[in-house]
């Protein structure tokens, strides 16, 4: 086989994956449930991987005593949290979970990158035994326990020109700026676009 033979069929190649990865990108955007969550633009992009605006939507902080569902969650435990949509169209989270939910229930897949109190204070303490002092933190007892939760949604790429765009109208909350999810049967989303001030930008594939 010649040398121009193997370079042709290697190309081929990678065209042909590169093709069913595509269609298979477009298929999951068109056959998941869409939803709307809120979301905002934090810290800058990197240079070094291409052009984005860096998200966080609403939901990736959770109050767990507004939840319905489970509530004890360490850090790096996987989490499916349930969402419903309100009368405006935006989806919000309505219970944990620790395991797939059943039935037809919207959810999301993510991971908890943090779990513990949102009020309390470092208190200063004595060893009895050595003497040495440290500090450990105390939870109030009316304290509220939150979790930082991860779904892998927390870059939307873009040309140069609307991602620097995007910082701005993502940090302007006059704006409401919604992310627009395809949702998955496993939980996984595919982000489709954005809404600013109810008009839809739908990203286009090609």
């Amino acid at each position: 086989m010649s040398y121009l033979l193997r370079l042709g069929l290697i190309a081929l190649a990678m065209t042909a994956f590169l093709s069913f990865m595509l269609v298979s990108h477009a298929h999951m955007r068109a056959s998941g449930t869409e939803i709307l969550v809120p979301v905002e633009g934090y810290d800058p992009r990197d240079p070094l991987l291409g052009h984005y605006s860096r998200i966080r939507i609403a939901a990736n902080r959770l109050e767990v005593a507004g939840l319905a569902g489970e509530d004890e969650f360490e850090r790096e435990d996987n989490i499916f949290v349930v969402f419903e949509s309100g009368e405006d169209g935006v989806w919000a989270p309505v219970e944990l979970a620790s395991q797939r939910p059943s039935g037809e229930r919207v959810f999301l897949h993510g991971l908890v990158l943090y779990s513990g109190s949102s009020d309390g204070e470092w208190v200063e303490v004595t060893d009895p035994e050595t003497g040495e002092t440290r500090f450990d933190y105390v939870e109030h007892e009316m304290s509220r326990r939150t979790l930082t939760v991860d779904y892998r949604l927390n870059r939307y790429y873009a040309s140069r020109e609307t991602a620097q765009e995007l910082d701005i109208l993502l940090r302007d909350e006059s704006q409401n700026p919604r992310l627009i999810l395809s949702v998955q049967s496993d939980g996984t989303a595919i982000i489709k676009g954005l809404e600013i001030n109810g008009e839809r930008r739908i990203e286009r594939l090609w």
